[in-house]
């Protein structure tokens, strides 16, 4: 064997978005331990779940946003954020971590650019994601604890989403630089991931380390705080004055939609802690080298991370009635029944050999 060519087992790695280049040369992978077909197959459900859910879901918020006017409120403008980037990873990345995980088991066959691509926009969706919930947490807590203050309007909620955008595209490069195309298995298969020099491994730590304080425990510390602080003033203080029933249906409406923020807090933490937990034991411990359960580590996790985007649409969008309103609206106005331009709907009944086209009208109700 080649002395500058260094092996490497797969089975050692349970996350393969990163391990080291060999200082001595390429380095050269035989081997690769399979997952289990419990968890092959719970991953190919949750990415089949993403595609069809986040991809349709999300794209008719999309459209929604972008067709009424009235949809864009502050709120919504913020959670786009979160829309495009699960609608993007569900259309550009799981399609393709669909053939590579489950169908051809971590036999990349797309080429270098497109491993890198795929790896970079997973990281970028998933630190828009990060950032779009801290902006709609302390925007929340704002407009709750701060009703004198100036809310942020829908300028300000368009530009703050490009910067989330910029900012999240700038730290992500990495993921972009670093990956690779490395084969295996008597050099027939390719393996795409992260993979960083030998001499940059103290920097890999310190960018992960940091990613880790920066797009996780710091933007949770800070959204659990500010929801806690809504969570409060919402439900526990008690409006001084006569309260109206009209007030009681906005504080209703408040409360639901801080449920719903709160519902998307706890599950992005629930999904994303085991990755970044993951992460970090990989960076900064080797109590999981030599591991044979590393593969099937893995796939529990990504099928857990990767569930949430699925989860963020439904919440978002499957449970906002307002959504649903502008959804239905929009539906009807594709494929309701053809109308005139009084608003009403007209019927054709069949024509039989010696009678004329009789055409008869209802009034249109509940869709304007």
């Amino acid at each position: 064997m080649d002395e500058n060519v260094t092996e490497i087992d797969l089975s050692e790695l349970y996350d393969d978005i990163y391990y080291m280049l060999g200082q001595e040369g390429q380095t050269k992978v035989h081997t690769i331990e399979h997952a289990s077909i419990t968890l092959r197959v719970i991953l190919g459900l949750v990415y089949s779940l993403i595609i069809l859910i986040c991809g349709i879901g999300n794209l008719l918020l999309l459209i929604v946003m972008g067709r009424y006017k009235k949809a864009r409120t502050t709120t919504n403008l913020l959670i786009a954020n979160l829309a495009l980037s699960d609608f993007v990873v569900a259309v550009l990345c799981i399609p393709f971590d669909l053939d590579y995980y489950i169908i051809n088991e971590r036999a990349w066959n797309y080429g270098p650019h497109m491993c890198r691509l795929v790896n970079y926009v997973k990281m970028v969706s998933l630190y828009v994601s990060t950032d779009a919930l801290l902006v709609i947490g302390v925007d929340r807590y704002m407009m709750i604890l701060h009703p004198n203050r100036q809310r942020m309007g829908k300028k300000s909620a368009i530009l703050v989403s490009i910067g989330v955008w910029v900012l999240s595209m700038l730290i992500a490069i990495p993921s972009a630089k670093f990956s690779k195309m490395q084969p295996y298995s008597n050099e027939t298969q390719f393996f795409c991931g992260v993979v960083w020099d030998v001499h940059v491994e103290t920097a890999s730590k310190w960018y992960f380390g940091s990613m880790l304080v920066c797009q996780f425990i710091l933007p949770v510390v800070i959204m659990a705080f500010c929801y806690l602080a809504v969570v409060w003033q919402v439900f526990h203080r008690e409006p001084p004055g006569v309260v109206t029933e009209a007030h009681r249906a906005t504080l209703q409406r408040s409360k639901k939609k801080t449920l719903r923020l709160v519902a998307m807090l706890v599950m992005f933490v629930l999904c994303w802690a085991p990755y970044y937990i993951c992460t970090a034991i990989r960076d900064f411990h080797d109590i999981l080298n030599n591991n044979p359960m590393n593969t099937n580590i893995f796939y529990a996790v990504e099928a857990t991370a990767m569930g949430n985007s699925a989860i963020n649409t439904c919440v978002y969008v499957a449970f906002n009635g307002n959504v649903i309103q502008y959804v239905t609206k929009f539906l009807q106005e594709c494929f309701g029944p053809p109308k005139n331009n009084d608003g009403t709907i007209v019927t054709f009944r069949s024509r039989q050999a010696t009678e004329p086209t009789n055409v008869t009208e209802f009034p249109l109700s509940n869709t304007t």
